[in-house]
């Protein structure tokens, strides 16, 4: 049988997103064996969460303190990593592993990946977020240590066999950039059949699920739900958040009723009650890398559930192309009230039309569901498998 070393800092067991997408793989592709190796950040405070609150909380300063990502960054780099390469390279031998599949998802498996590569072995990277967002998530935009991780994802696409990608601008920048083979890898869910339809007087129910970030356009979009009074084309609105909602920065409503985190079993069959699932993405230019790049893990969900999309983002988000291609919903990329009624109304009248269906179920088919993920997977796996690196140029 074929053998793969997973090296990811998501758990084996875990029930986080990237936890649930690799295990999805693993199960898929079943004719490979995989050895799984957790790479959990260097001193990232992780351990402090068996605390509590107060653990959350500490482990949540230190993750936005700046001096310290570059301490801890920079003595990972001196001290660990020579210490992990070893690790690794004795769980490739006892494996007898001939593909690693390392995950993009610290700077920390960056620089692994990046060593593992240069010393020839067949590595199979997977992209969840452009290296520029984590950058930005640890506080390091306009510091040297932003270089370093930079050159490393740089030297690991060039060297590396072939890549799992997230989303077609990830797939077309990569490609041009490093000049590397990408394949369009999305966590496919199998569709639910029991979807609600919104007829006669039912309210429109409306749902946000998951962790919020871009919280400007969350104040936005409920501003324009008290600008309508809670109505949408004759409806009464009924708003719902599932997840952990922010601390601090978004707006509450006493309208919006909240469900705290549940398995995701759970969180799709309470998504099936839905009309509309509500997906924004950062609209100022700072963050325009990132809306060209990431692909939410939320709109497989929403479509999984049969729910039609409000995407609150840029023009040249992957979310605004990717509902050019697969219509069934609307997007918009202003922050006026206004203008967000306008477009909410305008979806309200199109929810549960055919047309939408219809382009729910392609792209269903087409890339989100188990069976387009594993296709596209398994054509990595063929790739990698000679050793050689696949140059897009000779491809086409």
């Amino acid at each position: 049988m074929k053998k793969v070393l997973l090296v990811s800092s998501a758990e084996h067991r875990g029930s986080g997103i990237g936890s649930l997408f690799l295990n999805d793989l693993v199960r898929i592709t079943s004719d490979y064996s995989y050895y799984w190796e957790m790479e959990t950040p260097f001193l990232s405070g992780k351990s402090l969460r068996r605390f509590g609150e107060i653990g959350l909380i500490v482990a949540a300063v230190l993750a936005r303190l700046r001096t310290w990502q570059k301490i801890r960054l920079a003595l990972f780099r001196t001290c660990a990593l020579r210490r992990h390469l070893q690790k690794l390279r004795k769980a490739i031998a006892g494996s007898g592993a001939n593909i690693v599949l390392i995950t993009t998802s610290s700077p920390e498996l960056i620089s692994i990946g990046r060593h593992l590569a240069e010393e020839g072995f067949n590595i199979l990277v997977m992209v969840w977020d452009d290296p520029e967002y984590l950058i930005g998530n640890l506080k390091l935009d306009s510091s040297l240590e932003k270089a370093r991780i930079m050159r490393d994802f740089e030297i690991l696409m060039k060297k590396t066999c072939a890549a799992a990608v997230i989303s077609e601008g990830m797939r077309s920048r990569y490609e041009r950039e490093y000049n590397v083979r990408c394949e369009i890898v999305s966590h496919g869910i199998a569709a639910k059949t029991n979807k609600r339809k919104l007829v006669n007087n039912m309210p429109v129910n409306i749902v946000y699920a998951g962790s919020l970030y871009s919280k400007n356009e969350w104040n936005a979009f409920i501003g324009a739900l008290e600008l309508s009074n809670w109505s949408l084309g004759g409806r009464p609105v009924e708003l719902f958040f599932l997840g952990r909602f922010p601390r601090q920065g978004a707006s509450r409503p006493a309208r919006m009723r909240h469900i705290p985190p549940v398995p995701q079993s759970e969180a799709l069959e309470f998504l099936t009650a839905m009309d509309i699932g509500y997906l924004p993405y950062w609209i100022d230019e700072k963050h325009e890398i990132v809306a060209k790049t990431s692909f939410p893990g939320k709109m497989t969900a929403y479509a999984a559930a049969g729910l039609d999309i409000f995407h609150h983002g840029p023009v040249y988000s992957t979310v605004t192309q990717f509902l050019s291609a697969f219509p069934f919903g609307l997007s918009c990329d202003s922050l006026e009230p206004g203008i967000i009624l306008k477009k909410l109304e305008r979806l309200v009248a199109l929810v549960d039309s055919k047309e939408f269906d219809k382009a729910r179920n392609q792209a269903m088919e087409q890339r989100l569901s188990g069976a387009a993920m594993g296709e596209s997977f398994q054509r990595l796996l063929r790739l990698v498998e000679n050793g050689q690196s696949v140059e897009v140029a000779s491809l086409f």
